[in-house]
C-alpha cells in the first residue's frame, strides 16, 4: 500500500525517525531497507572529515566487497512503497522500477557538479551541460527526420545527441568517442535509460565508419584541424551529413562534399559565435531544381579576403581565355 500522504524521512537531518512509521502510516511495520546513492553519502562523509583527507570511495569498496555476494531483497508485501527521498516530496515507485532508479539517483550524485560537456538528462531531472546541448538540438529537430535512420555521432561524447536521435524514432545509433572513460560514464546513461545504442571507443582518424543515413560531427572537426581524410570518410559512407563547425571552414568542406555527390549545405546559426550548423544532402534525395549547378550566394557574400580562394580572387583561366579571344 502506498501512504495518503508524502513523508520526508532522511537520516541525515533526522526530519523522521525510523521508530516513527507506524504512527505516520497506520500500518504494522516489520522491516524497513534503507538505501543511500553511495556518492551521496560520499559527499557527506567527505564534509564531516577534514578537507585534506581523502577516504575511499563507496563505489571502489562496494566493488571489492561485493565481488562473490548477491544483495537479495525480500517482501511478503505484493506491492512494497519504495521512496526515493532525493527529491521533495518524495516519490514512490513500484518494486519493479526501485532498481533503476536506485542506479540513477548514483548517477546523478557522480555526475551533478562536475562540469560535464553535454547535457545528461535523467527522468526527472537535468544536468545541464557546459555546451548547451539542447540549443542544437533544437534545430537539429527541425532540419532532419530522425525517424527510421541509422545514425553514426562522431565525437559522440556523453551520447546527448544519441540518445535524442533514438528518442525521435532513429532504429541503429552507433556513438564514436575517443575517450575510455567518457564512454564509461555514457554507458552507464544507456543503462539507466535502457538505451539500445552501440558506443565505440575509437580515433576518429582511424575509425572506418559504416554506411548510414546520417553521420554527425558536431563541433568535433576542428580537434582534428578539419583532416580531409576523416572528411572523405564520412561523405563517403552517408547520405545525409550534419556538420557543426566555424563557418569559415564552409568553403573547404564544400569542395569536398562535392566530390561524393553532395549539394549546397543548409545552414542555421549555431548558438556557438562563429560556427554555424551545416545539413548536406545527397543530391539524389534533394529535388531536381537543386541538382543543377549553380553559383551559390554565399560565396558572393563572402567579401572577406581570407576565406576567399586564390581562384576566386585571381580567375587566371578566364583571363587568359579573354586575351585570347582578343587577338585571335
Amino acid at each position: 500500500m502506498k501512504p495518503d500522504k508524502n513523508y520526508y524521512l532522511d537520516g541525515w537531518n533526522g526530519n523522521y525517525h525510523y521508530g516513527d512509521l507506524p504512527a505516520i502510516l497506520g500500518i504494522q511495520v516489520k522491516y524497513i531497507i534503507c538505501m543511500a546513492a553511495p556518492e551521496r553519502v560520499y559527499k557527506a562523509q567527505q564534509k564531516k572529515t577534514a578537507a585534506n583527507v581523502k577516504l575511499p570511495r563507496p563505489l571502489d569498496n562496494i566493488r571489492i566487497t561485493t565481488q562473490h555476494s548477491i544483495a537479495v531483497a525480500l517482501t511478503y508485501d505484493d506491492n512494497p512503497a519504495f521512496a526515493d527521498t532525493t527529491t521533495f516530496p518524495p516519490k514512490f515507485f513500484e518494486k519493479t522500477e526501485w532498481l533503476s532508479r536506485w542506479m540513477e539517483i548514483n548517477l546523478y550524485g557522480q555526475l551533478k557538479g562536475k562540469g560535464e560537456y553535454q547535457d545528461v538528462e535523467l527522468s526527472d531531472r537535468t544536468i545541464t551541460g557546459l555546451s548547451r546541448s539542447y540549443l542544437t538540438w533544437e534545430r537539429l529537430e527541425k532540419l532532419l527526420d530522425f525517424k527510421g535512420k541509422r545514425i553514426v555521432d562522431y565525437g559522440c561524447n556523453l551520447g546527448y545527441f544519441c540518445f535524442k536521435a533514438e528518442n525521435a524514432g532513429a532504429i541503429a545509433i552507433t556513438g564514436i568517442d575517443v575517450s575510455p572513460a567518457v564512454l564509461a560514464t555514457t554507458r552507464s546513461i544507456a543503462m539507466v535509460k535502457n538505451s539500445k545504442v552501440h558506443f565505440v571507443v575509437a580515433e576518429l582518424k582511424d575509425y572506418k565508419p559504416i554506411p548510414a543515413d546520417i553521420i554527425m560531427a558536431l563541433n568535433v572537426l576542428h580537434h582534428l584541424n578539419h583532416d580531409a581524410g576523416i572528411l572523405k570518410r564520412i561523405f563517403k559512407n552517408a547520405r545525409t551529413v550534419v556538420l557543426e563547425l566555424p563557418e569559415l571552414d564552409l568553403v573547404k568542406v564544400d569542395s569536398i562534399a562535392k566530390l561524393y555527390g553532395f549539394g549546397y549545405p543548409v545552414i542555421s546559426n549555431s548558438h556557438r559565435q562563429g560556427r554555424v550548423i551545416a545539413v548536406y544532402s545527397h543530391l539524389e534525395n534533394q529535388p531536381v531544381v537543386l541538382k543543377k549547378y549553380v553559383y551559390h550566394r554565399r560565396y558572393e557574400a563572402l567579401k572577406w579576403w581570407a576565406i576567399r580562394t586564390a581562384s576566386q580572387h585571381f580567375p587566371f583561366k578566364g583571363l587568359k581565355r579573354r586575351i585570347w579571344r582578343m587577338f585571335k
